[in-house]
């Protein structure tokens, strides 16, 4: 038999093979799986590696699917922002030009409309003022967010519009071509169309007219006399000091400036505010004081009404039986220089154990108030009654 026969004799035998499912070793082998790719680096056509390294934990087929979806998504994200920029540039290209077709002009001059916006420029984040609001504040507010990026004359005026809607935006609209060389002019004439709106600035004349209400707290006159003078930039210190102490109805804290005066303003609101604060701690302890025993906690006492020094300074709780018509405060400095009062008897209590935030101008010692001294309660009976006052 010939070698040709034998070859043309095992043909049909391969081909009258009968028809099985392949093993699963032989399943896989079309696809392109890394055993396959493995196969093809080791195939007898190609020369051997020189050591048979371990099979990687992650197939190659899922590192290159997650390598080309990381790549696409980067592109994705890069186009993405391209986009938003060529978005944002056409944004505050057209909301700058919306009133220029109908006019046919640009409200700008050709120095700033012509000027080109930088790339990396972003629109600020700002409510947009439809007329209704200060102008001055949106001003400022427009100006401390520009600050963040650029300041430049054209930059601040091509922006400015894109926070602008409703009434203002119409505003803008009728602005003559080529009428605002500069953000100032701008501001200066946008604060003018819209200042109906604008809050109103506190004045030299408005806060000559401040008094402390009869039943208005310290706290509160405080605080609307700060608001008002933040408000007037150019005002002299010793003006506020003056205006506060004309307002102010008479207190302790009234004599205390009186008799100490403050050199500076922030001297006297800094006094003002300790003032409250010890006003506020004694107010809450008199309501601690007030209530029940039952109430009141075991390792916290009550506190005495009133301290036992210097009770021979002091007035009793019953009224003067003699009624005036003025404090005696106001009665001795009106009389301190004419020599009708006596040299009052010393305190009795120890230096040291007295109420250091009470003062008696009559004394001109720490312990009690002017106003509780029952040494010049007497003598101002005593002048009475003799006739040297009325």
């Amino acid at each position: 038999m010939s070698p040709e026969r034998s070859l043309a004799d095992s043909a049909p035998e391969r081909r009258t093979e009968p028809d099985h499912p392949r093993s699963a070793e032989e399943a896989p082998a079309a696809m392109p799986t890394p055993n396959r790719f493995w196969r093809m680096m080791t195939d007898p056509g190609f020369p051997s590696p020189a050591s048979n390294p371990a099979p990687p934990m992650v197939t190659a087929e899922a590192f290159l699917g997650l390598t080309s979806q990381v790549q696409a998504l980067a592109g994705m994200v890069r186009r993405v922002h391209r986009r938003l920029d060529e978005v944002q540039r056409e944004v505050l290209r057209s909301k700058d030009e919306a009133g220029e077709v109908q006019k046919g002009g640009s409200p700008f001059t050709p120095e700033i409309h012509s000027k080109p916006l930088p790339p990396t420029f972003r629109l600020p984040a700002l409510e947009p003022y439809d007329g209704s609001g200060d102008p001055t504040e949106h001003i400022a507010t427009f100006c401390a967010q520009m600050a963040l990026y650029d300041t430049s004359e054209a930059l601040m005026c091509r922006a400015f519009p894109t926070t602008l809607r409703g009434a203002a935006r119409n505003w803008y609209a009728r602005l003559k071509p080529a009428s605002i060389p500069s953000f100032d002019v701008l501001a200066r004439e946008f604060e003018s169309n819209f200042l109906a709106s604008a809050r109103p600035r506190p004045t030299t004349a408005s806060l000559l007219g401040m008094a402390q209400g009869s039943d208005e707290p310290l706290s509160q006159f405080v605080r609307r006399f700060t608001s008002q003078v933040q408000g007037i930039p150019d005002l002299h210190p010793s003006l506020a000091i003056q205006v506060f102490l004309t307002g102010l109805r008479p207190s302790r804290f009234f004599w205390s400036l009186i008799e100490r005066p403050p050199t500076t303003l922030p001297e006297m609101l800094q006094r003002a505010h300790q003032y409250v604060a010890a006003e506020t701690l004694i107010a809450g302890k008199r309501d601690e004081a007030k209530r029940p025993r039952g109430e009141q906690s075991r390792g916290h006492p009550t506190p005495p009404l009133r301290k036992r020094e210097d009770r021979s300074g002091l007035l009793p709780a019953r009224p003067p039986p003699i009624p005036l018509n003025s404090t005696r405060t106001e009665i001795f400095l009106q009389i301190r220089e004419k020599g009708l009062l006596k040299t009052p008897s010393p305190m009795k209590s120890h230096p040291e154990r007295r109420d250091k935030r009470r003062y008696c101008r009559f004394h001109r010692e720490y312990g009690h108030d002017t106003e509780e001294c029952r040494d010049l309660q007497y003598q101002i009976e005593d002048l009475i009654k003799r006739g040297h006052l009325r």
